[in-house]
């Protein structure tokens, strides 16, 4: 995490969306807390809320109608060159399809899943090519982790895949974090979800974003209408917290001992 950008191509996240019931509300408490430029645009003919930080697009924002029964959450995407066998794939290891492969004219086809465990993640696919990595700055997305109560089982889904592979890494505190790569590019980390603080939270994957000052950042959480699920947290490579914004959408914040988003 504390690298300076973050990985792009195929089998690397390359976006985020937030689903929201009130993208008013929701758009308010993301910009009162990272400075987040929230623009109204039309993309492939739907309504899109694209969300800025600085000049560099970093995701979107989209209404969820009533008629869907799901809580306000980020979704974050992968990568991938062949999204029909990717999702195919998916499907025949276990997965659960939420939205099937979807073309968006002008954008690229997406897909959405839930993987054998509850994790949800999207995959995106494009005529384009993938461009340069994306610089870390304050507001930018600069890490992914799923959290799961079967790591195993994780790490051996992901790899048939995208092709991951996983690392073992022992972390202060006791426990294991399983790095997960692209070839030589970290693209994402698993941790089990052990012991009674995750009663009654299932398996997921979580995105995070940089921040300058952590502290100061939390402080602005409950004002806005939100809360804070884990508080700033010392860790080896730098300081996190977990926060659920004002509609009820979960994320996490992140800032590294060595400053990558100053």
């Amino acid at each position: 995490m504390a690298d300076q950008s973050m990985p792009t191509g195929y089998g690397a996240f390359c976006w985020n969306e937030l689903n929201t019931p009130d993208v008013a509300a929701s758009k308010a408490f993301y910009e009162g807390l990272f400075g987040w430029r929230i623009v109204e645009e039309s993309m492939g003919g739907m309504p899109m809320h694209v969300i800025f930080s600085g000049t560099t697009m970093v995701g979107d924002m989209m209404h969820l109608p009533p008629e869907v029964q799901a809580p306000s959450h980020w979704v974050s995407y992968v990568w991938v060159k062949d999204i029909e066998e990717v999702v195919a794939k998916a499907a025949a290891g276990g997965a659960t399809i939420f939205v099937p492969v979807t073309e968006i004219p002008e954008v690229g086809r997406i897909a959405v899943f839930a993987d054998p465990k509850g994790a949800v993640l999207g995959v995106y696919a494009s005529e384009q090519e993938p461009g340069s990595p994306q610089p870390i700055g304050p507001g930018t997305f600069c890490w992914y982790e799923c959290m799961s109560r079967d790591i195993e089982s994780e790490k051996a889904f992901y790899a048939d895949l995208f092709g991951w592979t996983s690392a073992a890494q022992s972390m202060e505190g006791g426990f294991v974090y399983h790095l997960q790569s692209r070839g030589s590019d970290q693209v994402a980390g698993m941790m089990a979800m052990e012991g009674e603080d995750w009663k009654g939270i299932p398996d997921h994957w979580m995105a995070y974003v940089a921040v300058p000052d952590i502290e100061a950042t939390v402080a602005k959480v409950k004002p806005l209408g939100g809360t804070v699920c884990v508080p700033v947290t010392d860790i080896q490579i730098g300081r996190f917290a977990v926060i659920q914004d004002s509609v009820g959408a979960t994320i996490s914040v992140f800032q590294g001992k060595e400053q990558p988003c100053e």
